[in-house]
């Protein structure tokens, strides 16, 4: 079995036991995952993932619901050697790498699961995702994996997952742009977030909270005593 545990991130007692139990039960599974937290750079727990199932077994229609959006980190995947030995290695990128991979997977094999809580990735502002939001890695990357995992679904399938797909990850820009108005006031790299929401999907509602975030951003504008804040707009 391979676990890739990154430094920063955290297993809890009792994970590898129910890995074990998950790939004993379901010997059919080429890889098996639990149910994961966020931590921040304090260690304190801020968001749980939802539940991809309420019991133990192995996931139904993955292929396609890990085809719409990334649903997995990799502290809580382990995946059986000779499953990688098949498929090969990740794909040279800095994001997103790993979504292909557990795709490539899910085409391949059927997953195994636990709803248990049992693994923590830590995000922080020196995370890798947060520092390449200045730049167009991030999005190009993205764009990149999206392509590939296409090839990896039925081709009946392809148009609506994408659709999806698009419209989850401009949402996730918009979540981006948010939090770098809050946290930076950086006008500039807003305004690409926003641009990058609006070239996956320019459904009303993206439209609606694009809209809303540049209004918050003329509001401070014109603000008095807010022009150094302001300086590149």
């Amino acid at each position: 079995m391979v676990h890739l545990l990154h430094g920063d991130d955290k297993v809890k007692p009792g994970f590898y036991k129910k890995i074990q139990e998950l790939f004993e039960r379901f010997p059919e599974a080429g890889a098996a995952f639990s149910r994961y937290s966020f931590i921040d750079g304090e260690g304190k727990e801020s968001m749980e993932w939802v539940k991809e199932e309420d019991k133990d077994c192995i996931l139904p229609n993955w292929l396609l619901r890990i085809g719409e959006m990334q649903r997995i980190q990799y502290v809580s995947m382990v995946v059986k050697r000779e499953v990688y030995e098949r498929l090969g290695t990740f794909f040279g990128m800095s994001y997103a790498e790993d979504w292909e991979m557990w795709v490539r997977i899910a085409r391949y094999y059927p997953v195994a699961y636990s709803p248990d809580l049992l693994a923590e990735y830590r995000t922080h502002g020196q995370s890798m995702t947060f520092s390449d939001m200045a730049d167009d890695h991030l999005f190009r990357y993205l764009n990149k994996a999206i392509s590939h995992i296409q090839e990896h679904l039925p081709a009946e399938s392809r148009e609506a997952v994408l659709k999806r797909t698009h419209r989850y990850y401009a949402r996730v820009h918009i979540s981006h742009a948010q939090q770098t108005w809050k946290v930076t006031g950086n006008k500039k790299l807003v305004k690409k977030q926003l641009a990058e929401s609006m070239s996956f999907s320019k459904a009303p509602t993206i439209l609606f909270h694009v809209a809303k975030l540049y209004c918050k951003m003329l509001r401070m504008h014109s603000k008095p005593g807010k022009l150094q804040a302001t300086k590149n707009w």
